[in-house]
Order: structure tokens, then C-alpha cells, then sequence
């Protein structure tokens, strides 16, 4: 589709920036205090950094890098790049020097945009090795090297007043645009740690916006909290372009650190999150009920009991006079507690990026605080599948939204076809060929099935499948997500690709392990407690336990403590907090083996 009447993410823009100029279209807390920007004033920024683009010769399909947590100016940046025709390559902040300018490189970025100092100072001394790149702009104040082409964001932008010319020869620009122009090129960190470039084009995010409008309530009376990366396609198409598209106030928060006090401070009524968020909730919920008095945990338990009658009441479509009357006092004695942890005015959150367990989501339903899970890839722009609030099934991702056909291959394989299949992988046309078929199929590497009524389940990732000696197939993050919901497991990766059973890498939550423990024991280390008898005690009856859950040949027979938490800066997990498998077993491979040596001498 190539006509000019055509979605693009700079119509959405222009259209809600002029339909709703005094509404807060963002929220940023300087000084303790949170301070709005109206969707004027974000309009005006974004002409004025255009102007400036326009000034440095960036033409239509120049490729300009984000190098930066969120912010208003993130923002600011994407639709000043994207309403001069330009394509924004947005960077991960917590990717290494030698990883960011691999990837400016690559893109043939003509301008990248930097956060501050830290995230200036990973371009090196100098950037002769980036023959394209011609001047980097900096959000806040920097010192910079002079033989560095830097200057302040608020040098670029210029005098505050635009004149009519400057303003006619944006619109010029962003006039010329149509769905199948080039938005963005998203490097996805994968789980291989080799990064591709999906193109994605104004049209794959804009049919991904109006399809989830089409099944989902947001207006300008909506507010959302911002946290997960803007460099991740689903906080950028869900967290911002749908927000501005439908009025709503985005709110960025402090640091992934400060979530919990900036829901309470910001009452968001949407929230979009990876599953860490729900089940570091979900602990610390059954933290405090656990350890306070047996009344209280009885009552608590009550309240829940109630809640969850009233939920399936409700996906039935039927009401109980009783179960209102209880529900009202279950609310105020217990439930409201935990909605207000969350702001109180939430109407939903969302959870995408990874498998939600089917036991948090009935957790947090019953409590009055729905979680839509959903599924999509960067190649998807992100979303094929999402549960409704009206209509959702723990355990599934929901159906297709609307325009996606989405099916499952002999092999078990999710493929899927729709608007809103990336254009390719930048410069990688063999990639490309591999996972995208002639007519349109885009394979996801997901294995699945799809349910009666459409609702479609993810088993596992089909390269991460584990195959046994015995020849059994086993998916290992069920099995993971399951372990995952004892309250003394953080983290687990299962192992036993060709052996005989399957095993695990655990990283016990210290601080809930040691509240088992003895005095003396509460002073050593976690290096040290991994080998002490009583601390794998804890873990091994929590093991067996959840071990009845499953068929044997998934169960596992051993595992070996591992002291520190995997970590993003470790290079263990990537920005959305997912497993890289191949670097955790590769540096873990002595406690692996171990796994096996210690079994097999049972």
C-alpha cells in the first residue's frame, strides 16, 4: 500500500497534537516534583528538532540513532526523526561501547542522539571509525572531547519560534511519507547475542495501533507509566505510539528501581510490563502474608477465595448476590490494599515479552488486578496475539487482533502473516529469506498450539527445545516458570540437551533462604551458602514439590546454586530479561557437568 491516504506514525502525531493541545501529553518528575508537557509544547519541540534535522541535510531514509533511557526527549527525537522522512535506530543504554558502535555502524547512522555523559563517552575519543556519522546531539550537558562533533539538544532546537516557512518545509517532508516508508531498523539483542536489524515501516506500526484500538478501550482519559525500554519494540508501539495516538499521558518513571513508589505516585490506569514486574509483586505479597499472623493469612486467603468466585462469575457472564456482598467487604478489608499498591485507578496491565505463569495472572485477577497477556516479535511490530479485557484465558496470549492470520506449521512451528510483518533484516537478505516466505508467512521460532476458540499457547522456543538421551522432547520454560513461583527461586535455567534427565542452574532469592536459616548461618555469604547442607535443603524439598506437577521425564532429578543474580550487564540476560542460554551454559559449564557427576554418583 503506497497511497498517500495511507497510516503513518507522523498522522498520528499531527492528529492528536491538534486535537488535544492542552492535554498533558507527558509527565517527568525533576526536583521530587511530577512536571507535564502538553501535547503543544511536545508538538513545537518536535518542529523545532525537525527544523534542525532539515538544516543537517538528512534526507529521506537517513538513519539516526537513540542512544537513551526514556524520556520526553526520546520522544521528541523518534518524531522529529521520523517527520523528516528519517529512520530512527534506536540503541539499548545498557549495550557495551564496542556493541553501540557496532551498531551505528552497521545502520550507517548520520546523527545519533545521546542520553548524557555516561552514554556519550561509549562513543570513545573520537569516531573516525564511523565514517557516516556526522554530529551527535546530547540530551543533558556533557564534556566532550573537542575533536568530538557534540552539541546540547537545546542548541540543536534552536529559537523557540518557528516561522511559517520552517513549519512548511516539515510538513513538506512528512507529507511525502506513506505506510510502506521506513520508520525504524530495531537491532533485537536475541538470545544468540547476534543482533539483526528488523526494518519496520510506518505501516507495520500503524496497523498495530489502530488493530489493538479495535479491541482494546484507551482515550485521552487513560494514563500510563513508562519503564520498559523505549528501545524495545513493544514499550515503543504499545507505550507510546498507541498512547499518543489516543491522547493518553505518558508518565516516564525515575529508574526500573522506582517503579513500585511511582505507581503509587503517578496512578496510572495502564501499565505495560515483562512478567518480572508481576512475580517480583507476587513475592513480596506472599513475603508479607507469610510471615504475618495466622488471622491474618486466614483472612487473606478468604479474601482471595472470594475474589477469584467473582472473576469466573464474571467471564461467565453471571452474578451472585452473595458473592457481591462479599466481595464488598473482601475489598475493603484486604484487596483494595493491593490495588493501591499499584495507584489504585489501574484498569489493566500488560504482559508481554516472555510467558506470564497461569498462576499469577489468576492471582492478580482475583485480587482485582487484570494482567491481558499478549505475544508478538520485533518482526511483528510487535503484537499478533493479546487476551481482551472482556475476554481472557490464563495460560494463552489470547487470539489474533484483528488483520493477523496466524497458524501453526507441521513442525509445531507459530507462523504468521499480516501488516505488521517487518519489511526484512537490514542488510541481511539471506536472514531474511530464511524466516520470511514469498507470500508472506513470517516464521517466529515459537512453538505453540492454538486452542478451540482461537486462544493460542506458547510451549516453548523451538531452538531452545531440550532433547534427552531417552529421546524425549522437553520445553524448558514452562517447566522454568513454574520453579519461578516459589518464593525461594529467582531465577532457573534447565539444562540436559542429550543427557539423561533433564537438571537446573539456580539462583536462590538470598534473602528469603535465609530467613530459614540460623543465626549463624545468616552471616556467610551466598557463595558459601550454595554448598551448605541446609540452604540446599530448602531448595531440594521446593524442587520435589513442584516436581509432582509434572511428567517424570520433565521433572528434575539435580541441580547446582549459583550465588549472583544473571544480570543484563552480565551479559546474561537480554534488555527484555530473557535467558541467553547458550552464554549462561556456556559460562556455567563446570557446574553443569557437575549436575550430571554429582547425580551419577547417587
Amino acid at each position: 500500500m503506497s497511497e498517500r491516504n495511507a497510516r503513518t506514525l507522523v498522522d498520528f502525531f499531527e492528529e492528536t497534537t491538534t486535537r488535544l493541545p492542552e492535554q498533558p501529553g507527558f509527565l517527568t518528575k525533576i526536583d521530587g516534583v511530577w512536571r507535564p508537557t502538553t501535547y503543544r509544547e511536545f508538538r513545537k519541540d518536535v518542529y523545532r528538532l525537525a527544523r534542525w534535522l532539515l538544516s543537517q541535510g538528512v534526507s529521506h531514509g537517513d538513519r539516526v540513532g537513540v542512544l537513551s533511557h526514556n524520556r520526553k526527549e526520546w520522544a521528541v527525537a523518534d518524531m522529529a526523526i521520523l517527520s523528516v522522512g528519517g529512520v530512527n535506530v534506536p540503541i539499548y543504554p545498557t549495550l557495551e561501547p564496542q556493541q553501540v558502535k557496532a551498531l551505528i555502524k552497521h545502520s550507517g547512522s548520520v546523527i545519533v542522539f545521546v542520553e548524557n555523559q555516561q552514554q556519550l563517552e561509549k562513543l570513545g575519543a573520537d569516531v573516525t571509525d564511523l565514517p557516516d556519522l556526522r554530529k551527535i546531539v546530547t540530551f543533558t550537558p556533557t564534556t566532550a572531547k573537542e575533536n568530538l562533533p557534540v552539541l546540547s539538544l537545546q542548541t540543536a532546537m534552536g529559537p523557540e519560534e518557528l516561522t511559517a516557512e520552517e513549519i512548511d518545509k516539515v510538513r513538506v517532508r512528512s507529507k511525502r511519507l506513506t505506510s510502506d516508508d521506513l520508520s525504524s531498523i530495531v537491532y533485537t539483542s536475541g538470545t544468540t547475542g547476534i543482533p539483526k536489524g528488523v526494518m519496520l515501516t510506518h505501516g507495520n506500526f500503524a496497523s498495530n495501533v489502530e488493530a489493538v484500538k479495535m479491541i482494546v478501550r484507551i482515550d485521552e482519559t487513560d494514563s500510563c507509566l513508562s519503564f520498559l525500554p523505549l528501545s524495545h519494540v513493544l514499550e515503543r508501539m504499545a507505550g507510546y505510539y498507541l498512547m499518543l495516538s489516543s491522547g493518553v499521558t505518558i508518565a516516564y518513571a525515575e529508574s526500573v528501581e522506582t517503579v513500585a513508589q511511582n505507581l503509587v505516585e503517578v496512578k496510572p490506569t495502564l501499565v505495560i510490563s515483562v512478567p518480572r514486574l508481576y512475580e517480583k509483586m507476587y513475592d513480596r505479597v506472599q513475603k508479607t502474608i507469610a510471615e504475618g499472623p495466622p488471622i491474618k493469612r486466614t483472612l487473606f486467603n478468604w479474601a482471595l477465595s472470594v475474589g477469584r468466585e467473582r472473576d469466573q462469575l464474571a467471564r461467565q457472564g453471571r452474578k451472585s448476590t452473595i458473592n457481591d456482598i462479599s466481595f464488598r467487604v473482601a475489598n475493603l478489608l484486604v484487596l483494595n490494599k493491593i490495588k493501591d499498591k499499584v495507584g489504585g485507578r489501574l484498569r489493566f496491565f500488560v504482559s508481554g515479552g516472555a510467558p506470564l505463569e497461569k498462576k499469577i495472572g489468576e492471582f492478580f485477577a482475583s485480587a482485582g488486578v487484570l494482567i491481558l497477556e499478549g505475544y508478538g516479535l520485533t518482526e511483528t511490530s510487535p503484537v499478533t496475539n493479546v487476551n481482551r479485557p472482556d475476554s481472557y484465558r490464563f495460560g494463552t496470549v489470547g487470539p489474533a487482533i484483528p488483520g493477523v492470520d496466524v497458524r501453526i506449521a507441521d513442525d509445531g512451528e507459530i507462523e504468521i502473516r499480516g501488516p505488521n510483518v517487518m519489511r526484512g533484516y537490514y542488510k541481511m537478505p539471506e536472514e531474511t529469506r530464511e524466516v520470511l516466505s514469498d507470500d508472506g508467512w513470517f516464521k517466529t521460532g515459537d512453538i505453540g498450539v492454538i486452542d478451540p476458540d482461537g486462544h493460542l499457547r506458547i510451549t516453548d522456543r523451538k531452538k531452545e527445545l531440550i532433547v534427552t538421551s531417552g529421546g524425549k522432547n522437553v520445553a524448558p520454560a514452562p517447566i522454568e516458570n513454574l520453579f519461578k513461583t516459589s518464593p525461594y527461586i529467582m531465577q532457573i535455567m534447565c539444562v540436559g540437551d542429550r543427557r539423561k534427565f533433564i537438571g537446573a542452574l539456580i539462583v536462590p532469592d538470598w534473602e528469603r533462604v535465609k530467613s530459614k536459616l540460623d543465626a549463624k548461618l545468616q552471616q556467610m555469604s551466598a557463595e558459601q551458602l550454595t554448598s551448605a547442607p541446609e540452604v540446599i535443603k530448602v531448595i531440594k524439598d521446593e524442587v520435589e514439590n513442584l516436581n509432582q506437577e509434572l511428567p517424570r521425564y520433565e521433572r528434575i532429578k539435580s541441580f547446582v546454586l549459583l550465588a549472583n543474580e544473571w544480570t543484563q550487564e552480565s551479559g546474561q540476560l537480554t534488555p527484555t530479561l530473557k535467558l541467553k542460554r547458550r552464554i549462561i551454559h556456556n559460562d556455567f559449564a563446570a557446574e553443569i557437568e557437575r549436575i550430571y557427576t554429582t547425580a551419577s554418583e547417587e
